[in-house]
């Protein structure tokens, strides 16, 4: 009987740790991206996705609203001088292979940088000439 009040008292403690541990989501925005495209090395579909932070500001998760595919990914801040107007995401094309680089949240004056991947970085080491392509969000958190 004490072996199981233990393992009940442990199986309370893991669930309250749990619970505490959870990190706050905050949603930044909707868009439609109207094409393939990777966040860092994973391939999504074009479609509609909403972007949030998740614990902290550097770390970001991209789910599209069917909830099939979904990126969590790390982040970098790049301070600007001014002040983003309108949020957007900002892609790197190499041919037709699109990267997500950047998440800009209307109203701040930092953009979230992502890596590249591998897949992007060899397209660009090969020579491949990068074009920036820039979606608007189609709601945001303003």
């Amino acid at each position: 009987m004490k072996t199981v009040r233990t393992m009940i008292a442990i199986c309370l403690l893991f669930a309250t740790a749990t619970l505490f541990g959870q990190t706050e989501s905050k949603w930044l925005m909707k868009v439609h991206i109207p094409f393939s495209f990777n966040v860092v090395d994973r391939p999504m579909p074009g479609g509609i996705y909403n972007v949030y932070t998740v614990g902290s500001e550097r770390i970001v998760r991209i789910t599209n609203v069917d909830g099939k595919h979904t990126a969590i990914v790390n982040t970098q801040p790049n301070y600007s001088t001014s002040v983003s107007p309108a949020a957007h995401l900002a892609f790197m094309a190499y041919a037709d292979e699109y990267a997500l680089t950047q998440i800009w949240v209307g109203g701040e004056d930092f953009s979230r940088n992502l890596s590249l991947g591998k897949k992007a970085t060899e397209l660009a080491r090969a020579g491949n000439v990068a074009r920036t392509t820039v979606v608007g969000a189609i709601g945001d958190n303003r």
